[in-house]
């Protein structure tokens, strides 16, 4: 959530939950909504894979 500054994207290929820090979003975007569908680069750190580099693709939702 904005609130917090980190939450999780889930992946469409396989279900599961990728973190995603609010300092990962791009293009100006401070926050992610629920259903929004947004590209992404996963990073592996010292704590498990991240996303980064966040843009929300244009028409925005899934369906």
């Amino acid at each position: 959530t904005a609130e917090r500054g980190f939450g999780f994207i889930r992946r469409a290929s396989s279900g599961q939950d990728l973190f995603c820090h609010v300092r990962s979003l791009k293009d100006g975007v401070q926050s992610l909504e629920p259903g929004q569908s947004v590209e992404y680069s996963v990073h592996q750190t010292d704590k498990g894979e991240e996303a980064r580099d966040v843009t929300i693709l244009d028409g925005g939702r899934l369906t």
